[in-house]
């Protein structure tokens, strides 16, 4: 008879002879010898042997062979286990366990030397997660329930230490400079940190309270699912708030949650980084008290003639003959004309009195009067030196707007000649008159025109007023006798207060207040015949009085020189009288733009005149004014005002009212965290502290195999929630969950003996 044979599944990957080694030796690595075997596959393998030795002995001595089949399975399970604990041992394959029921292929192979190397080896695969939770476990699980809350404790504490150190933060830095570090990641991060520290404590609060709501009295299975879900994010908790109608300790855990939601936008609000203009250093601009500009002797023939400011006859021309300039362009803004000294990107002075120029400009056309007259030609090319004391005008019949219509001495403002004259290459022909100005300060005599002036007699010591006319349209519309345009302007001494400020390189002025000088006074003006050899007759012209502006009877004076008076004054001859003319044979217009003493006036092409209608002329008047004002705080020895250099810089804001939330959730969560441990506590061993654990469910059991059966709907899964819905659960301590309802039971009549449905 032959031996039976052992099955494959409890055959031992080692050999059979191993499964007899001695108890005390686990290692498979020196395996004993096995001892004699009389189980029943000791009998021999000869077939002619019908009844094997010691048969009878095994039957009595041994159990069944069931048993023993049994016993050896078990005797192998326990040997294998140990040989994967003890000390190393040598095989081709070794099952490791790792942790949470993993069970991984270790290969090794037996090196006595090395072994110790491969123990560290094994060890250093544990799973990290594992023994974290292991410690963890222990140290909660070794005290009162206290303990057991340690983490969420201590997760509270880490919120509220964030929110005290924001808190310090906010009071320490409050209304000051930003610091060098970074005080708003720094504050960022310890909002989310506080943010994130008070979910653990509220959501294990609430999944504790869960096992609590099925203590006591049976509920709805469905409250299950709510508490969970309310455990895990803000939906649930609203559900929660529903269900419990806000009148249970959960519900102030479901408010919490949902309040949470918020922390994020009022931490955001709590602090904020305006930028504010800082003081840092002084800047300074320039005043004017007294002009004087340097008086250069110049002479003609032997004979001293008056001079003119290079930098004055510069910028009048560039207003007489063109657009002018009041700023010079620096990049995208402006840079000023006077010499301001600032170190920053803003510059504040007080309000500061400075010499300037003053303007006004006044309609005059009603002093116009069309007429076709015989009068000078004192506006042409060909008309005598302006310089002359007695110059000599050809006459000749013009049509156009006149001053002074009705008197002896018509002045032609704008029109054209009827009859044609000599021209300035010896041929006839007829000129056009398209503008004028006129000084009422007559040159080279300096006699006074209507008085020195028509609406500006009031002012004394005006540097220039004359009046300038055009007719707009150009020469069609002069030889149509279109209606012309006159304006009496004036440009005088006078002392401006004025606000500077310079803000990311423009720089801009306010004038807060003027004062012009209107005391009466003499005629400034005096003038005499000077005869030169080979000129004639020339005009000696002298200014008499030095211009005094006192705009305060404390405060300074300010003023200027008779001469530097004069040599100002000299340059504004060169420019009025002025005449803007077309002449057939010229492709462009021409004005007059200098004196002469003998000759012909001196004329130049303008591609561009300022003067003629319908351009601003009071505007440009104005432009003018500022221009020279500019100027002349350039010029001698201006008196430095000191202002402001300020600085942008980031200040610390904070808005206490958006940290009212954050605190009050922070009271909440403690409050709810305390009631839970208290209620924790007061319920004694009940269910156990199992908060969020999933184990609960599965070590209490669960539903009964049967009913899951009862629940399942085969065709639909919305079904089976409906069902479950209707359930009610409760939760015994010791005995696991217990399901009631009669939702399935078969709906027979009911009787005198039928039961009401109870506990299934």
């Amino acid at each position: 008879m032959e031996s039976p044979i052992l099955p494959p599944e409890f055959r031992a990957p080692y050999g059979i002879s191993n499964l007899h080694t001695r108890t005390d030796e686990r290692t498979l690595d020196n395996p004993l010898p096995p001892p004699p075997y009389h189980g029943f596959n000791s009998f021999p393998h000869s077939s002619d042997v019908e009844n094997p030795p010691f048969v009878g002995s095994i039957r009595s001595e041994h159990p069944p062979r069931r048993s023993r089949l049994a016993n050896l399975r078990r005797l192998y399970r326990r040997r294998v286990t140990k040989s994967r604990i003890s000390g190393p041992f040598t095989t081709d394959k070794i099952d490791q366990q790792l942790g949470l029921g993993i069970i991984d292929g270790l290969p090794m192979h037996h090196d006595q030397s090395s072994g110790q190397a491969k123990d560290a080896s094994v060890k250093s695969r544990i799973n990290a997660a594992q023994w974290i939770e292991k410690m963890i476990f222990q140290y909660t699980t070794s005290g009162g329930v206290t303990r057991r809350w340690t983490l969420e404790i201590i997760s509270w504490c880490v919120s509220a230490l964030c929110m005290g150190a924001i808190i310090g933060i906010l009071i320490a830095f409050q209304d000051t400079e930003m610091p060098d570090w970074p005080i708003g990641q720094i504050f960022n991060i310890l909002s989310k940190v506080a943010s994130a520290a008070l979910i653990l404590p509220v959501s294990e609060a609430l999944g504790q309270l869960k096992w609590d709501w099925f203590q006591g009295e049976s509920r709805k299975m469905w409250d299950f699912e709510i508490f969970d879900n309310a455990s895990r994010g803000p939906w649930g908790s609203a559900l929660l708030l529903v269900r419990t109608k806000g009148r249970t300790l959960a519900s102030l855990g479901a408010a919490v949650t949902l309040l949470a939601l918020a922390l994020d936008p009022f931490f955001q609000q709590v602090i904020d980084f305006p930028q504010h203009w800082v003081a840092i250093d002084n800047s300074t601009i320039p005043r004017i008290l007294h002009l004087d500009l340097p008086y250069r002797r110049t002479y003609f023939n032997g004979t001293e003639m008056s001079t003119k400011d290079s930098d004055v006859t510069n910028l009048l021309k560039s207003f007489f003959f063109d657009k002018g300039t009041k700023y010079t362009a620096f990049g995208n803004g402006t840079r000023p004309e006077i010499p301001v000294f600032c170190p920053t990107s803003n510059c504040t002075w007080p309000v500061y009195e400075t010499m300037a120029v003053c303007s006004a400009c006044t309609d005059v056309t009603e002093l116009l009067e069309f007429a076709c007259l015989k009068a000078n030609l004192d506006w042409t090319t060909t008309s005598a030196a302006s310089a002359k004391w007695d110059p000599v005008y050809q006459k000749s019949i013009q049509c156009g707007y006149f001053l002074n219509a009705t008197s002896e001495n018509p002045v032609l403002m704008t029109g054209y000649m009827v009859e044609p004259g000599p021209s300035y290459n010896g041929t006839l022909h007829k000129e056009t008159l398209l503008m004028r100005t006129l000084p009422l300060a007559a040159f080279p005599r300096k006699e006074a025109l209507y008085g020195g002036s028509i609406h500006y007699s009031h002012v004394r010591n005006p540097i220039i007023d004359f009046i300038v006319a055009s007719t707009s349209g150009g020469k069609e519309a002069v030889h149509q006798n279109s209606t012309a345009i006159a304006y009496e302007c004036m440009l005088t001494w006078c002392v401006q207060s004025i606000q500077s400020t310079y803000h990311r390189a423009t720089y801009k002025e306010e004038i807060v207040n003027e004062f012009i000088n209107t005391t009466s006074g003499p005629w400034p003006w005096k003038t005499e015949g000077y005869y030169w050899d080979d000129i004639g007759w020339a005009a000696n012209q002298e200014y008499t009085q030095n211009i005094t502006l006192k705009p305060h009877d404390d405060g300074p004076e300010f003023g200027l020189s008779n001469n530097t008076a004069y040599n100002i004054n000299g340059v504004f001859d060169d420019l009025a009288p002025s005449y803007y003319i077309d002449i057939d044979e010229l492709p462009e217009p021409i004005m007059r733009s200098d004196m002469a003493f003998s000759g012909p006036e001196t004329t130049q092409i303008v591609y561009f005149n300022p003067w003629i209608a319908p351009n601003n002329i009071t505007n440009h008047v104005k432009r003018l004014s500022e221009a020279l004002s500019y100027l002349i705080r350039s010029r001698g020895s201006p008196e430095s005002i000191v202002g402001v250099a300020w600085n942008e810089e980031r200040f610390v804001s904070v808005t206490w009212p958006w940290l009212t939330l954050p605190l009050c959730i922070l009271i909440l969560s403690a409050f709810f965290l305390a009631g839970t441990v208290y209620k924790t506590a007061k319920d004694g061993q009940g269910i156990g502290v199992w908060k969020t654990s999933a184990m609960a469910a599965l070590l209490h059991g669960g539903i009964s195999e049967d009913m899951q059966k009862k629940m399942k709907d085969p065709q639909s899964t919305t079904e089976t929630l409906a069902r479950a819905r209707k359930l009610k659960a409760r939760l015994l301590p010791g005995q696991g969950w217990r399901i009631s309802g009669a939702i399935f039971s078969p709906k027979v009549p009911a009787t005198k003996e039928q039961h009401t449905p109870g506990w299934i």
